[in-house]
């Protein structure tokens, strides 16, 4: 199963989603996607390229190519694209109900946006 699905911060290129899920997950600079969780999917992301700030839990952490993370069930998190990136996620299967938002995905404010220029680049 291949499919493309658009989101606001880029999109997600669904190599697989049976008992485990593959994903390819394009990141647009500027954007990030919603703060979030789920309680039964269990998350690993692979940084190809560009750089991502990843909010886990009440952790803030800058990833560069080659970074790995693990997301467990109930873990909070959120990725904003500090440049356009791209991602790999393998995870078990994908259910969207099981996608619990704290906040929507979008643009991240200017001023917000400013300060974490003036830090992270």
């Amino acid at each position: 199963m291949s499919k493309i699905v658009p989101k606001v911060w880029g999109e997600e290129h669904w190599l697989v989603n049976r008992e485990y899920c593959g994903k390819r997950l394009l990141l647009k600079e500027g954007f990030r996607c919603s703060r979030h969780f789920h309680k039964i999917k269990h998350e690993t992301f692979y940084l190809l390229s560009g750089r991502v700030l990843l909010e886990l839990g009440e952790e803030t952490m800058l990833l560069e190519p080659g970074a790995v993370v693990e997301i467990t069930p109930g873990a909070v998190h959120r990725f904003t694209g500090l440049a356009a990136s791209e991602i790999i996620e393998f995870s078990t299967h994908h259910m969207d109900e099981d996608s619990y938002r704290e906040t929507e995905s979008g643009t991240v404010p200017p001023a917000e946006w400013a300060a974490l220029c003036k830090r992270y680049r």
